[in-house]
Order: C-alpha cells, then sequence, then structure tokens
C-alpha cells in the first residue's frame, strides 16, 4: 500500500528456513561467540571457513532439496564465504590427506551436541510437568485415585 513501509527480511531468515536445525542451534552459536552480528544482514563465523563448511554438511537434512541458489546459497549469502569454496571445503576431494574433521569443528560439534542433549533434557522435562499436571487435575479427593495418582507420578519420575 501507498506509504507503508516494507521490512527486509535478514538472509539469516533463509538459513534458518532451509536448515532448521540451524535455527535450534543459533542461540548457543551465538552465546559462544561462534557466530558474531556485525550488522542487519551480516553475521561473522569466528572460527575457520572449513569450520562453517564442515558444520552445514553436517546439519543437513539428507532430504534437504529446493534450496534456492543451492545448498550452499544462503550460507554465502549470510557469512559472505564463497559457495564453491565452502563445498571445496566440505568435501576431503581436494586433500585426502585432510583431516577427517577439523579441529575448530570439533569443538563447535562438542559444544553443539551438548545444548542439544540439554534442550532434549529439557523438554522431556516439561512433558513429565505437563503430564504430573494433568494427573493431578483428574485427581479427586477420593483415596483410592490419590493413590493411583501417586503410582503414575512416581512411574513418570522413574523414567526421567
Amino acid at each position: 500500500m501507498i506509504g507503508e513501509k516494507k521490512t527486509k527480511m535478514e538472509d539469516i531468515s533463509h538459513c534458518f528456513l532451509f536448515y532448521p536445525q540451524f535455527y535450534i542451534d543459533f542461540e548457543i552459536l551465538y552465546k559462544k561467540g561462534i557466530i558474531e552480528r556485525i550488522t542487519f544482514d551480516k553475521y561473522k563465523w569466528t572460527k575457520t571457513a572449513t569450520s562453517l563448511a564442515e558444520y552445514f554438511k553436517w546439519i543437513a537434512d539428507s532430504n534437504l532439496c529446493g534450496v534456492t541458489g543451492g545448498f550452499w546459497s544462503p550460507i554465502e549469502k549470510v557469512f559472505k564465504i564463497n559457495k564453491r569454496t565452502l563445498s571445496k571445503l566440505a568435501s576431503r576431494n581436494s586433500d585426502p590427506w585432510k583431516q577427517e574433521i577439523s579441529k575448530d569443528f570439533k569443538i563447535i560439534k562438542e559444544v553443539v551436541s551438548q545444548h542439544r542433549e540439554e534442550l532434549a533434557k529439557r523438554q522431556k522435562y516439561k512433558s513429565a510437568f505437563a503430564d504430573i499436571e494433568e494427573i493431578i487435575k483428574k485427581t479427586s479427593n477420593e483415596v483410592d485415585e490419590i493413590q493411583k495418582a501417586i503410582k503414575e507420578i512416581k512411574k513418570i519420575c522413574s523414567n526421567l
């Protein structure tokens, strides 16, 4: 409409869209200083370009298709590293003596894996809490029902 201000979507949103795991991992990558925000739509990967390529190769969904401009295009736009370079860095074809994974990526993988485990644990606790709340809501003041509810709650707690 006339006079309406359009807001531009950041390129990083495309990375979140095409690589959902990156959206989940972004928080920890940012907190640990692996990703720095320079300005609107400009981010810096503070580790090696090889680790950036390895990270996205690691999180890529095997069923991934339909990425506008190709697999590396959204990453190139956000981190300003040529997509051909990223493709080459992610493979071992150019250097058969290249390590399986880089030192930087080992650190990143460890940090991200721990974060994912913590998120999974939090989700498990939230789910258990919701189940316990539901049991309590359904339980009347009758002794038999209270005993049954306590058994169910103990069962839930034992699985944590």
